[in-house]
């Protein structure tokens, strides 16, 4: 494949080949180049709409945020080639992962919130290596069911990365081979039609172009598969290979704004045919001195953003390419034929950005005279007519597109719920069902209805959105039986030692009873006996979203106050939680458990063995016995060496967990002290003393029990006058080994020799195998060794103990006959 590239490379005519092949024409070379400085032919009165290279933007700034799920996907490539990925999606439903991620969209200085919850059967985290000041998160969302909310404020205009970050384990770099991996937008607050706060950087078009690889066999089984065997085989922008690479649409004289990202492991050079570049930002950060380029190198977790300028006057539909200069212009290896050599066919890293015309006149259907039919709901199960109509003023090559509404809230253009044309496209309608009804509480409701039209110039079709006309509809519905649904969101501390605050934070619904407005909540701790009266209980506080049919609501029961609620024993204790609706429904009590737990877990079992690189591995086992019914998890244990320091619970020698992590109420940890640590220690007898934390926050005791080991730095010695070496005939020689290791001494482990040599060795010898010799401080060990030749034999011999110290060589002289 090198080869045939090289054959098409070789002249410098790639592109003119990727152009005849498409049937594309480019622009000449001798267009004059943008200066940074230069003025746009197209005014730049304000920021134009995403162009269709814009993966879809979510809006994350502000209290609520935004929720982003770690879910599965499929991605299809050129081939009918479908792989798994991982990915971001704005849904929780499996298979809705997008390859990117969805685009955050943020302005200078906005709060942004990102809840994270994860689906996948592994941990995942965010890493935003853009954002100032961010620390890498290194607990995330728990693999499955978890969540972990990341809050930051970004004070700098540009684009960066959001991706899989790096969590004990090390998977991070597989999930974002796997997908996981989006661009992060932040606008200046003055001027969002620039790249930065330099006036130089307005542009008229933009396109987020993500640049990222697959190797499908990685993704088809990413936990039996290692990044060392990497070997990718497409090359994607926004998730997809050419031919399907989205179309960059723009006007002759325009700035587009191309906002390069490499969310790959290789590094990649992009560059655009025929057209020259200014490079105004790296890494999400303004350069105070932009630079001119026609391709440049992303280097893996980059990101660029560059404005080219169109040529003014270019005919309409010329294509200027957008691709990988590193020459990934492939689609796993293939051809454009099928026998034979043949010419690679061109995929990967290839786009165009296309110069087109826009058409005179009203390109915007009108809609008027909105009405909802009924105007009123005065009880559940109705549902809703919706009509409106349309004035078609387009200009020739123009029709209708689609039309769509929504219902109090305004989202982005396209996200609407359809409605039907009919009569010439002139007459719209739709049906709002029961299920969308039943949720709309008490009220007047404002239903918005907007359409669309699209135009198609030199094979680019631009889809334009009109203004918004409304219609009303009146929610009046009387009270109806049963209050809101209580569910529970977090309770925390659980366990809990029951001196820390317990803070709590609930959802409570009325969309399966009354539909009502929700406006109260109380709560009661370890209630006993019949419901109280409703509302003699502590109020829980109601969410930023205020009185809705969902709405949250939060608490906190004070434990570690001079003067607590109450001082809660060891054992199992429970909330009991209701709602208020706006009409005076009280829920049902719905209770929810908690444990207490106070009894510190107990050490035992602390072994120590020295290993043959000479450090000391130290185990021990930690419980936490069940008392007043509950027992909580193990979640750290440490440790110290002859003495416990004053004041130095959580500061000792972490212990890790044998089975590489803490999941239940016994442990096995173990720490090893390195062979300079042991130096350090001196010889002699020191004592290990161990403890262990649960969940609850109970640090167990260092004397529940202890151990001790030995340094021994200090070599045996081998009694040359009390060993002998006898020959026995037939090859064999009967070695009686004397050999000590002074105390305070490890045992001796083993006896090796060398055969030969004048002078003492300087490698290791072979072992001689000392049978079923205990070792001990003094070895006496007689053993027969066959093997040796007929002749006078030097034999040198050393002995090993425990720690790992070798004597010094001694030699014994035998003949063999």
């Amino acid at each position: 494949m090198q080869k045939q590239f090289k054959n098409i490379l070789k002249s410098g005519l790639v592109l003119v080949v990727i152009a005849a092949a498409l049937a594309t024409i480019f622009r000449t070379q001798n267009q004059a180049i943008a200066a940074p400085v230069e003025a746009n032919t197209a005014p730049i009165t304000a920021l134009q709409p995403m162009a269709s290279t814009m993966p879809t933007a979510i809006n994350c700034s502000g209290p609520t945020g935004c929720d982003l799920y770690v879910v599965t996907g499929t991605l299809s490539l050129p081939g009918s080639v479908n792989v798994p990925i991982w990915g971001y999606s704005t849904s929780a439903a499996p298979g809705s992962a997008t390859l990117p991620g969805p685009t955050i969209i943020a302005t200078v200085n906005d709060t942004v919130n990102i809840n994270l919850h994860n689906t996948i059967s592994r941990n995942s985290s965010l890493s935003l290596p853009g954002v100032a000041g961010l620390l890498p998160d290194m607990q995330g969302a728990p693999a499955l069911t978890g969540t972990h909310a990341y809050t930051f404020k970004v004070s700098k205009p540009g684009t960066s990365l959001y991706e899989a970050g790096l969590l004990p384990g090390g998977n991070g770099n597989v999930q974002v081979a796997m997908g996981m991996f989006g661009a992060l937008v932040v606008r200046p607050a003055a001027a969002p039609n620039q790249a930065t706060d330099d006036p130089n950087s307005a542009f008229n078009d933009e396109a987020v172009l993500i640049f990222s690889e697959i190797d499908p066999a990685f993704n088809k089984n990413p936990n039996a598969t290692t990044l060392h065997n990497y070997s990718p085989r497409y090359w994607l922008i926004n998730g997809k290979a050419y031919p399907n690479t989205a179309n960059i649409s723009s006007t002759a004289g325009n700035k587009v704004l191309l906002r390069y990202l490499n969310a790959g492991l290789t590094n990649q050079s992009a560059g655009t045919m025929n057209l020259h570049n200014w490079v105004y930002g790296v890494d999400g950060k303004a350069l105070s001195k932009p630079y001119q380029v026609m391709a440049e190198t992303v280097a893996s977790g980059q990101s660029l953003d560059l404005i080219t300028t169109l040529p003014v006057g270019v005919p309409a539909g010329t294509r200027y390419a957008v691709l990988s200069a590193g020459n990934h212009l492939d689609n796993n290896g293939e051809t454009t034929a099928t026998t034979g050599p043949s010419p690679i066919k061109y995929g990967g890293m290839l786009t165009f950005i296309t110069a087109g015309t826009i058409p005179t006149g009203t390109t915007k259907p009108v809609v008027t005279n909105v009405a909802v039919n009924p105007n009123t709901i005065s009880s559940t199960g109705v549902t809703l007519t919706l009509t409106a109509g349309q004035t078609l003023n387009l200009p020739v090559g123009s029709s209708f597109n689609k039309a769509e509404y929504f219902i109090d809230t305004v989202g982005v253009d396209g996200s609407g719920t359809s409605m039907t044309s009919q009569n010439a496209n002139t007459k719209l309608s739709a049906t709002i069902p029961i299920t969308k009804t039943n949720q709309l509480p008490n009220g007047n409701h404002t239903i918005y209805v907007h359409t669309s039209s699209k135009v198609t110039v030199n094979r680019v079709t631009t889809i334009t959105w009109g203004s918004f006309a409304t219609g009303f509809v009146v929610i009046n519905r009387p009270a109806v039986a049963g209050g809101p649904v209580i569910t529970l969101n977090s309770l925390s501390p659980n366990p809990s030692t029951g001196s820390l605050d317990l803070n709590f934070d609930i959802t409570a619904s009325t969309t399966t009873t009354s539909n009502q407005n929700v406006t109260n909540a109380e709560f009661f701790l370890d209630l006993v006996g019949s419901p109280p009266p409703a509302g003699s209980g502590p109020a829980m506080t109601i969410g930023p979203s205020g009185p809705a049919p969902d709405t949250n609501f939060t608490a906190t029961i004070p434990l570690a106050s001079a003067t607590p609620v109450q001082t809660l024993i060891e054992g199992v204790h429970k909330v009991s939680i209701r709602a208020k609706d706006a009409i005076g429904n009280w829920g049902s009590l719905t209770d929810f458990t908690f444990n207490v737990d106070q009894t510190a877990p107990k050490t035992s079992a602390i072994t120590s063995a020295y290993q043959l690189d000479k450090s000391l591995k130290v185990t021990a086992t930690v419980i936490d016995t069940v008392s007043g019914g509950v027992s909580s998890n193990i979640i750290a244990a440490e440790a110290f060496i002859d003495t416990v320091p004053a004041n130095s619970t959580g500061k000792g020698i972490v212990m890790q967990p044998v089975s590489g992590s803490f999941s239940g109420s016994s442990a096995n940890v173990y720490f090893i002290i390195t062979p300079v640590d042991l130096a350090f220690l001196g010889q002699g007898q020191h004592t290990l003393l161990i403890h262990g934390m649960d969940a609850a926050g109970n640090w167990g005791s260092t004397s529940d029990t202890s151990a001790t080991f030995i340094v021994d730095t200090i070599a045996p010695t081998m009694n040359a006058s009390q060993t002998t070496l006898t020959a026995i005939g037939g090859g064999a020689i009967k070695f009686n080994l004397r050999a000590t290791d002074p105390a305070p001494s490890s045992l001796i482990t083993a006896v090796e020799y060398v055969n030969g040599g004048r002078t003492a060795p300087t490698r290791s010898g072979t072992l001689i195998p000392l049978g079923a010799y205990t070792p001990a401080p003094t070895l006496n060990v007689t053993v027969n060794v066959g093997g040796f030749t007929p002749g006078s034999h030097t034999i040198w011999l050393r002995a090993r103990d425990a720690a790992g110290n070798w004597s010094t060589w001694i030699s014994k002289t035998v003949t063999v006959s």
